[in-house]
């Protein structure tokens, strides 16, 4: 399934809306879609043995649906898609689909920020994993004072 999921969003998402896709929200919401199954998918039977493994798939999955979700903020609160739907406030769609009146600059900004955010959270995330690693106890033997030799 997960092999299926990076071919589609990796190649087969270019084939959505071939004529305007780069320039409409339509590849990006396909995307989250197959992202939000997937994510679903991987809570709900826990495919990976090891809980590393599960705990790395399950924040890449949650990053890759927050780089598409910003994607669709950023879309919609460009300057271009407002003077093309004939609003006169500058942040029109921005204000009506997301609640925020941001233009181009702003949403921008708020972007890179959650991404830095986003970004720490997953540093953080791995640095508690490595500590947990780390500090977690040994079997080692009375004899020599040394882990076992399995």
């Amino acid at each position: 399934v997960d092999t299926y999921r990076k071919i589609f969003l990796t190649g087969a998402i270019l084939l959505v809306d071939t004529q305007k896709g780069s320039n409409k929200i339509l590849r990006l919401a396909v995307a989250s879609i197959v992202s939000v199954l997937y994510f679903g998918i991987l809570l709900a039977y826990r495919p990976y043995k090891r809980s590393d493994d599960y705990n790395l798939a399950f924040l890449s999955n949650f990053l890759l649906i927050s780089c598409f979700i910003l994607g669709i903020i950023l879309k919609h609160c460009t300057d271009n898609n407002n003077i093309d739907e004939g609003v006169d406030d500058e942040s029109g769609t921005c204000d009506q689909f997301i609640g925020l009146s941001l233009n181009s600059f702003k949403a921008s900004i708020m972007v890179v920020i959650l991404s830095m955010g986003m970004l720490l959270i997953t540093v953080g995330f791995l640095i508690l994993l490595t500590i947990n690693k780390i500090t977690a106890p040994t079997v080692c033997m009375v004899s020599s004072g040394y882990a076992p030799d399995l």
